[in-house]
C-alpha cells in the first residue's frame, strides 16, 4: 500500500501538479470576483452612482483679455526664444560638428560684413545730412545778412529823408520869421514917418 502511494505521488510530481492546481484556483477566483461584482452592481442604488460631469460654457467669450498681461507674455516668449537661440549658438560653437562650425563662422562673417556696410551707409547718410545742414545754415546766414543790409539801407534812406525834411522845415520857419520881422520893421518905419515927433528921422 505504501509503495503504491509513493508511485502515484511520483507520477503526479512535476508540472502536472501545477497544471491541476492552477485552473481550479483561477476558475474559483474568477467566479468569486464576477459574483461579487454582480452583487455590488445589484446592491448599488441610483443615488450612489457617479453623476455625469456638468458642462461649463466657454469662458473665453466672457473673460476680458488683459493687454498688459498679453504684452508681458509676448515679451517673455521673445526673451525665451532669444535665450534659446543664443544657447544653441554657444553649443554649436563648442560641441558642433566641423560643418556646423564652418556654417556658423560663415554666418558670423556675413553678419559682420552686413554690420560694416550698414555702418558705412549710416556714416555716409550722416555726412550728407551734415553737409546739407551746413549749406542750409550758410544760405540762411546769407539771407539774414542781405536782409540786414536792406534794412540798414532802408533805415539810412528814412533818416536821410527825415533829416532833409527837418532841414526844410527849419529853413521855412526861419524864412517865415524873417519875413514877419521885415513886415514888422516896415510897419514901424511907416508909423515913424507919419509921427511928427520924429522930425529928425533918427528912428528910421
Amino acid at each position: 500500500m505504501v509503495l503504491w502511494s509513493l508511485g502515484f505521488l511520483q507520477r503526479l510530481s512535476g508540472p502536472d501538479i501545477g497544471k491541476m492546481a492552477t485552473p481550479t484556483r483561477t476558475s474559483r477566483g474568477s467566479k468569486s470576483s464576477s459574483a461579487s461584482s454582480s452583487k455590488l452592481e445589484r446592491k448599488t442604488p441610483d443615488d450612489l452612482k457617479p453623476a455625469s460631469p456638468i458642462k461649463v460654457g466657454d469662458s473665453k467669450s466672457t473673460e476680458a483679455v488683459d493687454p498688459q498681461y498679453e504684452a508681458e507674455k509676448k515679451r517673455s516668449e521673445k526673451k525665451r526664444a532669444m535665450r534659446s537661440k543664443q544657447l544653441n549658438t554657444y553649443a554649436v560653437s563648442m560641441y558642433g560638428s566641423p560643418q556646423e562650425k564652418e556654417e556658423q563662422r560663415r554666418e558670423q562673417r556675413e553678419c559682420l560684413l552686413k554690420q560694416i556696410h550698414q555702418k558705412e551707409e549710416s556714416a555716409k547718410m550722416t555726412l550728407k545730412e551734415k553737409v546739407k545742414e551746413s549749406e542750409t545754415a550758410v544760405a540762411f546766414d546769407k539771407e539774414c545778412l542781405e536782409n540786414d543790409r536792406k534794412e540798414q539801407m532802408k533805415k539810412a534812406s528814412y533818416l536821410t529823408q527825415f533829416r532833409d525834411g527837418n532841414k526844410q522845415l527849419i529853413e521855412a520857419r526861419a524864412e517865415e520869421r524873417r519875413r514877419q520881422r521885415e513886415q514888422e520893421n516896415y510897419k514901424d518905419r511907416e508909423l515913424l514917418k507919419q509921427n511928427p515927433l520924429n522930425w529928425s528921422n533918427t528912428l528910421c
